[in-house]
């Protein structure tokens, strides 16, 4: 989507923490990966990227982010079919 036209693209692709990045948001609540019960992540619950010039399509990656319970792209120049991946989202 052009990312890099992008009206804010506040941290993206960068090495800082992914719930830093413009227009993420992440649960308060920390989930466990590994077998000694320690916390390492947090969950991306929100994604708003509405008005903020995205062009293209929107990637199929989107339908992977399982715990997304917030999308917004409007008021952007999206184009194309939304993938059947999307419909993984609950």
């Amino acid at each position: 989507t052009n990312g890099d036209r992008w009206k804010r693209n506040d941290k993206w692709l960068t090495p800082f923490i992914l719930c830093t990045w413009f227009g993420v948001d992440c649960s308060t609540e920390f989930f466990v990966c590994d077998y000694d019960i320690s916390p390492c992540g947090r969950v991306l619950t929100e994604l708003d990227l509405r008005d903020n010039k995205g062009d293209g399509t929107l990637p199929e990656e989107l339908g992977y982010l399982s715990t997304l319970t917030y999308l917004d792209v409007s008021v952007n120049s999206l184009h194309g079919s939304i993938g059947s991946e999307i419909g993984q989202l609950t």
